[in-house]
């Protein structure tokens, strides 16, 4: 008789539903409330705001159709598709440089535009990287299924000396294919430029190398490693003059209040002024002097209109997915899941880390928009489709040779 243990026995994480389900409600109020504000020129404010509304909806209604679908399929046929999803990944970094294809929009090149679809790019990449990186951890060089692994194992062979090949253990094989992965669409997002979501993407890679062996002293030269090598790109090109602004600005913001640290400044009166209660829902002051007020610094304005418990009630909310996360990283019922999950929850967490960092002045200046709250179907789409995958994985019961026969 099989006997199915009380541990594996999984159900719907109500919590991380519940979670989501306020960070959805959350995103658009704040979207509503900041839309109208931030007009161009050009453009009529009521209809505006009611495109940028109509929009988050939108995001909100397909990325709850791919979250269900995502908690339908099992979650270990992403494995299959690991290899084309990053593949297409790249070419779609790539093609927001090309004509009829890549949308420029204030001045940086994130978008693609597919029929009546526009997309940024790197947000699809980012849950790409997370799936692949699972996969490639997971697989074996003796699987006789076709996979990037097994290739790029044959690729080093034939570059490694023979009397090498039988020194180097088999989890580099896997640890430098994840790396050369996450230099590519690093490389790619940060020529975009977006210097922000490529930092996000190395956390969370290390995050998942960390649960698949790698060791400690490893993972710290490969951190310190790319820091340096995206200090020296990130500090070369066009965008240098712009960054190094931003860094003076972040260390002196007195340099130029009315310029470059313009943003900065009202964003720290936004939360400065909020107290510990608010300034009270839609009374916000500050949103109508903040640039990118319904996207990247749309933290500020809640601060201001919900204040000191507001903010912690939203902190507290994030908080509490990534714990939701993890728990279904450690109960996974396989290696793959394990990775998975942490990389899922680790990718939605840092950005919301880093986010709030940016308007409170801990960091410099990223543009990294706030998960399920800023303005953009396509960071949506994709976060509820993490959660999807979350929640797949959450419910996945132990694989049937786990299980105990009486």
């Amino acid at each position: 008789m099989n006997v199915v243990p009380a541990r594996y026995q999984r159900h719907l994480d109500l919590a991380l539903i519940g979670t989501t389900l306020f960070l959805l409600v959350v995103g658009l109020w704040l979207v509503s409330d900041t839309s109208y504000v931030d007009v161009p020129a050009h453009q009529k404010v009521m209809q505006y705001a009611q495109r940028q509304m109509v929009g988050q909806v939108i995001g909100v209604v397909v990325g709850s159709a791919c979250m269900i679908a995502l908690m339908l399929i099992p979650y270990g046929k992403l494995r299959s598709v690991s290899g084309a999803g990053i593949f297409a990944a790249i070419v779609l970094l790539i093609a927001v440089w090309f004509p009829h294809f890549g949308v420029r929009l204030d001045e940086a090149n994130r978008w693609v535009k597919l029929g009546p679809i526009q997309l940024q790019s790197s947000e699809f990449a980012k849950l790409a990287l997370v799936i692949v990186t699972a996969s490639v951890l997971t697989d074996s060089n003796e699987n006789h299924r076709p996979n990037l692994l097994g290739l790029w194992t044959k690729i080093l062979k034939l570059v490694t000396p023979s009397g090498l090949q039988r020194r180097v253990n088999p989890l580099r094989y896997k640890v430098t294919l994840v790396l050369f992965l996450t230099a590519i669409c690093m490389l790619l997002i940060e020529k975009e430029p977006d210097l922000g979501t490529a930092a996000v993407l190395l956390p969370v890679v290390m995050a998942q190398l960390f649960l698949g062996g790698t060791r400690k002293f490893t993972i710290v030269i490969i951190v310190l490693s790319t820091v340096i090598v995206v200090g020296v790109v990130g500090f070369i090109g066009p965008n240098v003059k712009h960054r190094i602004a931003r860094l003076e600005a972040f260390v002196n913001p007195s340099l130029d209040p009315q310029g470059i640290d313009y943003q900065m400044r009202h964003s720290l009166l936004a939360v400065g002024s909020g107290g510990w209660t608010g300034v009270g829902l839609g009374k916000g002051k500050e949103k109508y002097y903040l640039p990118q007020a319904n996207s990247d610094f749309i933290f500020a304005t809640y601060a201001e209109e919900t204040g000191f418990l507001g903010c912690m009630i939203l902190l507290i909310a994030f908080s509490l997915f990534a714990w939701r996360a993890y728990v279904i990283s450690l109960h996974a019922p396989d290696q793959f899941g394990r990775i998975l999950a942490s990389g899922l929850g680790s990718l939605i967490c840092v950005q919301a880390a880093l986010n709030v960092a940016v308007v409170v002045r801990i960091v410099p200046n990223t543009g990294v928009p706030l998960p399920f709250i800023s303005h953009g179907s396509s960071s949506l789409i994709l976060s509820l489709c993490s959660v999807g995958i979350l929640l797949n994985i959450g419910s996945s019961k132990a694989p049937p040779e786990t299980l105990t026969i009486n």
